[in-house]
């Protein structure tokens, strides 16, 4: 009996509303799609990653770093701290520092072949719930396809 697909649209990170991770649940496989970014905000391109039941080993949620927000975080913190700038300025990249600091430490989805080939997925802390209710439908129909097999 088809069941059909179900596909939900997760954001990114709350900082910005047109970066979001699309998971796609079907009777075959899962299917994730994300734009790569440069510190959180900066898209570079899009992925696409397909996995039929029949070869996913594991998907999960975890903890996910973004250095390269890190980096923006660093180097503005770094700017305050070894430059004289007007104290405006120096609220202003501290402001910089934190943002990017708070988006530096997420969650993500992670989804793993039998080869032992994965692929990380970063996906909005506030919006882990509803990644996972797409992550534990992708392993039960992973259990009944190796049940299959």
């Amino acid at each position: 009996m088809a069941s059909g697909a179900a596909q939900m649209r997760v954001p990114v990170h709350w900082a910005t509303r047109y970066l979001h991770v699309a998971i796609t649940t079907d009777d075959d496989a899962i299917t994730v799609e994300d734009r790569r970014t440069f510190a959180g905000a900066v898209p570079v391109r899009s992925r696409r990653v397909r996995v039929p039941y029949a070869e996913l080993r594991e998907a999960r949620i975890k903890n996910v770093a973004r250095w390269s927000c890190l980096l923006v975080s660093a180097a503005a913190a770094a700017t305050i701290v070894l430059t004289s700038l007007p104290l405006l300025v120096d609220v202003a990249l501290g402001a910089i520092a934190v943002l990017f600091l708070m988006m530096t430490f997420i969650r993500g989805i992670e989804v793993t072949r039998d080869d032992g080939r994965s692929w990380t997925f970063p996906i909005c802390r506030t919006h882990e719930f509803d990644a996972s209710l797409a992550v534990m439908d992708a392993m039960q129909h992973r259990g009944s396809a190796h049940g299959k097999a």
